[in-house]
């Protein structure tokens, strides 16, 4: 009942249910901070995955050698790594007591890619934003496409509800006539986009 208004030009007042109106982010109170922020970490995981297996492409090797060579070792290493063309070591460098292993890391950054575009996308939809689920999109008809979008609308109308409430409410304390609506008022894809050319039996026409 109760509420302090405070802005980025560090303006603040006290205010009430008699005066204000608070706008809230979806139906249950809730801000989308705690909704992303499990996305942003998963997606901040698969980077660092993604990382680590390009560069086993171009380092698959493990590097066995005794203490005293653990510094040559690394310096040696640094060199392989800064792609340098020639590395050049101490005369005193005993080649024979270093053992190389291949570790053979499978190249899978693709199939960590794709993941990381599907969980990018559930993200979208969670923000009520059209994406495309679906990496092939030539092999979906025209309704299946259309019902992919069933979970962006729930999400959006969630969000956009709980303003237009606030409007409502904004209107009857201070006699105004304030609406809002999303942005996006054209979906994203056309339908002919997602017929496949295979099927016969789907057809646009001008209408649609």
């Amino acid at each position: 009942t109760r509420r302090r208004a405070i802005s980025c030009t560090n303006y603040t007042k006290q205010l009430d249910n008699t005066d204000s109106v608070i706008i809230y982010n979806n139906v249950m109170h809730t801000a989308s901070y705690y909704e992303m922020l499990p996305f942003a970490r998963r997606l901040t995981n698969l980077d660092r995955i993604i990382d680590v297996n390009v560069n086993a492409q171009k380092t698959p090797v493990t590097i066995l050698a005794n203490e005293k060579q653990r510094l040559a070792m690394l310096n040696l290493y640094k060199q392989y790594d800064g792609n340098e063309p020639f590395i050049f070591g101490d005369k005193n460098l005993d080649l024979n007591a270093i053992t190389s292993i291949t570790t053979g890391a499978p190249y899978i950054g693709k199939d960590l890619y794709e993941l990381k575009t599907q969980i990018w996308n559930e993200a979208l939809t969670t923000l009520g934003i059209v994406n495309v689920s679906v990496q092939k999109r030539e092999r979906m008809v025209v309704d299946e496409a259309i019902q992919t979008q069933g979970s962006v609308v729930a999400s959006r109308y969630s969000r956009l509800n709980a303003r237009k409430q606030a409007c409502k409410q904004i209107n009857s304390m201070f006699g105004l006539n304030i609406d809002c609506k999303f942005r996006e008022t054209e979906p994203h894809y056309k339908r002919e986009e997602f017929i496949d050319e295979s099927d016969e039996d789907a057809e646009v026409t001008d209408d649609e």
